[in-house]
């Protein structure tokens, strides 16, 4: 994903980040890219507001001090948003990504965050394979804590016409 350093590119963002730090770091990081950032720390926050309609990307952090993540992603897939979705977390287990690809994240990142992984994730199509990013199953290893979800782009085109 190319660095536009703050150049309009006429995607949007939304985040909902109870923590200030992390929620202004990526308002930042994805300025940076060219997104227009709107930025909540709950979840009630965000789904009260006009900023859903014409977002391209969610970016939600798992537990929040009102909802979860899911809950989040639910409330906009039933109000039809259709965009990209990413889900944040510090504690990650094979329940939690089983049920965040039921439910229809595109991509899980654990914190801390990493730049890489966060343009990976919000790259509009799943990139080719990269040895560097190790699936969620091969936790003892040192490479990217980046837990790609097996969905293919297509799948997730045709489920959501």
């Amino acid at each position: 994903m190319p660095m536009n350093k703050g150049k309009d590119t006429g995607r949007r963002a939304l985040i909902v980040e109870d923590d200030e730090g992390v929620r202004r770091s990526l308002q930042l990081l994805l300025h940076w890219r060219g997104y227009d950032v709107r930025s909540y720390a709950a979840a009630d926050l965000l789904l009260a507001s006009d900023d859903i309609n014409g977002a391209d990307v969610l970016i939600a952090d798992y537990r929040l001090p009102d909802a979860t993540g899911f809950d989040v992603l639910l409330a906009l897939q039933q109000r039809g948003w259709t965009g990209r979705s990413v889900l944040i977390t510090a504690f990650p287990s094979d329940e939690l990504v089983a049920t965040a690809k039921k439910i229809g994240f595109d991509a899980i990142l654990e914190k801390p965050l990493r730049q890489q992984e966060l343009a990976i994730a919000l790259a509009a199509e799943r990139p080719p394979y990269n040895p560097e990013c190790r699936r969620n199953d091969d936790r003892s290893s040192k490479g990217s804590k980046l837990v790609r979800l097996e969905r293919d782009h297509e799948e997730r085109s045709s489920s959501r016409t």
